[in-house]
Formats: C-alpha cells, sequence, structure tokens
C-alpha cells in the first residue's frame, strides 16, 4: 500500500472511530460496520473462506460486539496494510495475521486501531476493520473465523 493510499484509509477511518468516544453514537456505529451479504466474497481469497467467514460473522454481529474506549483514553491510532503485506507481521496487527493472510483478498486494506491516554501510552488494540471502497466493515479476528469448526456453537454468547 503506498503512503498516500495508507493516509487516505486512516483518515477515513478514524472520522468513523471518533464515534466511538460517544456512547450515544457507539451501537449505531458498530450497527453500520456489519458486513453485507456480498461483502465476504469481496474480502476473501477463496469462496470455501468467504463461506466460513459469513457464517461466523453472522453470529458475532447478531450478539452485538463492539469496543469501547475506557475512560482514560482519549486518542486513536490506526494501522493499515494490504492483505497481501500481513503475512509479513506488520507493527499494530496481531500475530496470527500472517497465518491467514493467505484466505483474505490480497488487494483489501485491513485496519487495527488502539485508543490511548494523553502520552499515547495505555494502548488498547482492537483489530478486524476492512476498508471497502464505499464504507468500512468489522470482522475482528479472522483466524478464528476461518478456524471455527461449528459457529453456531457461539449463537447463545455474548459480552
Amino acid at each position: 500500500m503506498r503512503p498516500a493510499e495508507r493516509d487516505v484509509v486512516c483518515e477515513r477511518a478514524l472520522d468513523l472511530l471518533e464515534r466511538l468516544f460517544d456512547p450515544d453514537q457507539r451501537d449505531a456505529t458498530f450497527r453500520e460496520l456489519a458486513p453485507r451479504p456480498r461483502d465476504h466474497a469481496r474480502i476473501f481469497a477463496s469462496g470455501a473462506a468467504a463461506d466460513r467467514a459469513r457464517r461466523y460473522y453472522e453470529v458475532l454481529h447478531a450478539v452485538g460486539s463492539s469496543v469501547s474506549p475506557r475512560r482514560e483514553h482519549c486518542a486513536i491510532h490506526v494501522f493499515a496494510e494490504q492483505a497481501a503485506d500481513l503475512s509479513a507481521q506488520p507493527p499494530g496487527f496481531p500475530d496470527e495475521y500472517a497465518r491467514v493472510a493467505h484466505h483474505l483478498a490480497p488487494d483489501v486494506a485491513w485496519l487495527s486501531f488502539a485508543f490511548s491516554d494523553e502520552e499515547g501510552g495505555d494502548l488498547d488494540l482492537h483489530e478486524g476493520l476492512v476498508a471497502l471502497e464505499d464504507r468500512f466493515v468489522w470482522l475482528p479476528s479472522p483466524w478464528q473465523a476461518l478456524d471455527a469448526v461449528e459457529p453456531a456453537l457461539f449463537a447463545g454468547w455474548s459480552d
């Protein structure tokens, strides 16, 4: 990903993620991030991976998964990489991305973000934000989606 492209996608993400600091906007923001039926085929490299991910994330989004900054957090740091570059274990991404990078469409940008305090410490890292042409979707921990034996197992689980 060229630096200019990275800057643009990070700026778009930052505009979206800043809404998470407002509790009144948080739930609506995460509803907007739910994938649409055809998104998985655009984001994953094969039909089998897309189908497995779709089943997993349908359950995850149905139970209302979200993240929120803690009281001491006042800043957001955004990291972006194309899926093709995730196998190199770039900063800001869990190592598990390297294991599943070949299952992701190579030209799609994946993002992680961290909430921090004023000094830039106390980082709280989250991952799985995916940049599409017109919007973002949230697909956290794709290795879990691809490793899932039976997504229905999680149907009763929530935070």
